[in-house]
């Protein structure tokens, strides 16, 4: 009796349903990948919020600075305050993003360290931009050669360095007390970023006086970005309009956004008094 085997026909047929059914399949698990990663980023950004909301009570309602300077203080007009992280530096504190461990010199040098010491927080897992060159041109030299790695941001209006922002408006918002918050958890401090330089430098800005964005924000997570409230808690919002996922996306700057819904409600929840 001879063994009955498959023929060549038969055996391509079963591996065309396999590869039709991991067709199917496949958009799915990379869905499903995605939005946990999304989760570890919500994660993250409630980490920093508590970190920020504690930070204000232990320093007599004073909030962390939004700022990264290098030097991880900011004075201005006399008032000095401590940056929530520092800029990438080498060991001996002078500017320098070659390699992750200058980014995490800058982070270990911010006031919110001691509240979170675990560099990873900082990092949303669909973040890969480390791993590149810097995308802006011109920004790549021998000191800075590697994409950023902080996904997170403060907004302008949380940092002395707004008073200098008077042609978007930011300055008459600039907010250094925690108790002159208004609905602290409708108001955002925290923005996914990802800008091109090598690391997210200065604050996080928009215009305020006019329908425009300065800045723009990360959507790596389906058309949707990640913000952290000013009463600790974080949450994923989707845009509404595809302009403002399209300007996100190509990492657009200066966009003007007349009579945009994004724009309304993000003009809302930004400006914290």
């Amino acid at each position: 009796m001879k063994n009955k085997g498959f023929t060549l026909i038969e055996l391509l047929v079963v591996i065309a349903i396999i590869a039709l059914l991991l067709s199917i399949l496949m958009p799915s698990l990379n869905r499903v990948k995605e939005l946990s990663r999304a989760l570890i980023c919500t994660s993250n950004l409630g980490q920093l919020g508590k970190a920020w909301f504690i930070y204000h009570g232990a320093n007599n309602d004073s909030l962390i600075d939004g700022a990264p300077w290098v030097e991880g203080y900011i004075t201005w007009n006399g008032v000095t305050t401590t940056c929530f992280v520092a800029e990438p530096q080498d060991e001996n504190g002078n500017l320098h993003n070659t390699c992750l461990e200058d980014k995490i010199r800058g982070f270990e040098k911010g006031g919110l360290w001691p509240y979170i010491e675990n560099y990873k927080l900082y990092n949303c897992p669909s973040d890969k931009r480390y791993t590149s060159p810097p995308e802006e041109p011109g920004k790549a030299s021998a000191t800075n050669t590697i994409g950023g790695y902080r996904s997170y941001s403060i907004g302008a209006v949380y940092s002395l360095v707004a008073l200098m922002f008077s042609s978007t408006g930011e300055d008459k918002y600039v907010t250094t007390k925690y108790t002159e918050i208004r609905e602290p958890s409708r108001k955002i401090v925290w923005i996914e970023e990802a800008d091109g330089c090598g690391y997210n430098q200065n604050t996080w800005n928009m215009f305020l006086n006019i329908e425009r964005w300065w800045d723009p924000f990360a959507v790596w997570h389906y058309g949707t970005s990640t913000f952290g409230f000013a009463d600790g808690h974080a949450e994923r919002h989707k845009w509404e309009e595809e302009e403002t996922i399209v300007m996100a996306e190509e990492q657009r700057k200066l966009e003007d956004c007349p009579d945009s819904v994004d724009y309304a409600w993000f003009k809302k929840a930004y400006i914290p008094r």
